[in-house]
């Protein structure tokens, strides 16, 4: 190797957690660390010449694709595949690049509650697939239909049965397993606002994607069993754990709240699921605790905060993610909430929200549900705590409101944990390692014909605009 690797990635400027954690923390710390990578951040800024880009990817001795389902850069990785080594005009020997993919969501599982159903969505929630022209709707989950409008719509059927449908005064409703009808919700219908067809074409370009790839980069293990599932059990994979970088999140004095209790919740419109059954317990629990303050960071859910009293709601908008673990580490919060709803896309999810709420200077308890990562990694009364039911979470809630010791408790032992698992530091290496044994096996399936020199720049610019 004459020099250190060159190692591509295309992102936009305006990244999401999933982009840092997964591509730009363990490039930007390779680099910080000394490791020898030389790393092209492509913030796909529309003034670069395409062809540049498209460039930048073959010439790379490392491409890091995160979750792409687009034919172009399916097509590019086919074609690059194509390429022999070479020597370029000072020559140095110069081999394809290493086809890198990163993953962290099970898209061919995707919810319907998910707003990126709209585009990769294939299935219905008990997992069938769905066929051309489908709906995929939902019983309202807070509201019952009054009394009069629930003998009118018992009347329509001899007998519902759950899922049963009657439309009354230019409104559907839906019978359900608890014996009362609720307001049918449209979420998604085939030709309307999804379109079926395209959503599986682009999922199976996913798994022709990760075919394609020398090697996938997991954040969990259960992210790579369905890789493997949905691809082969030989595919290269390797679990490159979510990592919290400690020197990003400050030390600032905060405070004391003797007097009040901080419950944080947050996330994205993706969690309508995760919430919607705490929703009464949440209620019951902000009556019981006075002393409460609930915190809600991202998305609005007007509908789980309606009934805890508006002064003590605390609304906190979206912000780049560059001030995230800022504003993380000066909410002061006692309480981090980490509902998951127990199906198969929430399965392949992190624990990233424990780890974050883990790491800052003044760490808070979790409480978060038993189920996927949660129930992987976090051990129930040591490291926080698990519920698997809201009558579960109710009580469980409760007692850390009550127990400030037990919340210090588990807070300091989460932080530890977290600190001996989940440091970027002591991850980035083996990642890096990772990366090269890739890269090198990949050469050494290309035998280098010396006599071979790679295409002059006018040959390449030629190559390129046709």
């Amino acid at each position: 190797m004459a020099g250190p690797y060159r190692v591509y990635c295309q992102t936009s400027p305006d990244y999401n957690a999933s982009v840092y954690y997964r591509m730009l923390l363990p490039m930007s710390l390779m680099e910080r660390m000394g490791l020898p990578v030389d790393c092209l951040y492509d913030w796909s800024d529309c003034s670069v010449d395409p062809r540049k880009r498209v460039a930048s990817f073959m010439e790379s001795d490392i491409d890091l694709i995160y979750q792409s389902t687009g034919a172009f850069r399916l097509e590019l990785m086919k074609k690059t595949a194509e390429f022999k080594p070479m020597k370029d005009r000072e020559g140095e020997r110069r081999w394809p690049p290493t086809m890198i993919v990163d993953t962290d969501d099970d898209l061919f599982n995707v919810q319907p509650l998910n707003l990126t159903f709209g585009s990769n969505g294939t299935k219905r929630p008990d997992g069938t697939l769905l066929e051309d022209g489908d709906v995929i709707g939902i019983a309202h989950p807070t509201e019952i239909v009054p009394p009069e409008m629930q003998e009118r719509l018992h009347a329509t059927r001899n007998g519902p049965l759950p899922n049963d449908r009657a439309t009354i005064d230019g409104k559907t409703y839906t019978f359900c397993a608890d014996g009362q009808w609720r307001l049918y919700i449209l979420l998604w219908q085939d030709g309307r606002n999804c379109d079926l067809a395209a959503n599986r074409n682009r999922v199976e370009m996913w798994r022709n994607t990760l075919k394609a790839a020398h090697l996938v980069t997991c954040s969990t293990p259960r992210v790579a069993e369905y890789v493997k599932r949905e691809t082969s059990p030989d595919l290269n994979t390797f679990v490159a754990y979510n990592a919290i970088n400690f020197d990003e999140y400050p030390d600032v004095e905060l405070a004391d709240h003797p007097q009040e209790v901080r419950v944080l919740w947050q996330g994205s419109a993706t969690h309508h699921e995760d919430l919607w059954p705490l929703n009464d317990s949440l209620a019951r629990v902000a009556r019981k605790y006075p002393n409460t303050t609930w915190w809600f960071w991202g998305a609005p859910y007007e509908w789980a905060m309606r009934n805890i009293p508006r002064e003590r709601m605390k609304l906190i908008p979206w912000l780049h993610f560059e001030a995230y673990k800022t504003r993380l580490s000066t909410i002061n919060h006692d309480i981090n909430l980490a509902p998951l709803a127990p199906h198969t896309f929430n399965q392949s999810r992190s624990a990233i929200k424990w780890y974050e709420s883990s790491a800052i200077c003044k760490p808070a308890a979790t409480l978060a549900q038993n189920t996927g990562p949660y129930a992987d990694e976090i051990v129930e009364g040591e490291t926080g705590l698990l519920f698997s039911t809201p009558e579960e979470f109710e009580t469980k809630l409760g007692a850390l409101i009550e127990d400030a010791t037990l919340r210090k408790t588990l807070a300091s032992n989460a932080k530890d944990w977290v600190r001996t698992n989940r440091d970027a530091r002591k991850l980035i290496t083996a990642l890096f390692r990772k990366w090269v044994e890739t890269r090198e096996a990949h050469k050494l399936t290309m035998p280098f014909d010396e006599s071979v020199l790679s295409p002059s720049e006018e040959e390449r610019e030629v190559a390129l605009s046709t």
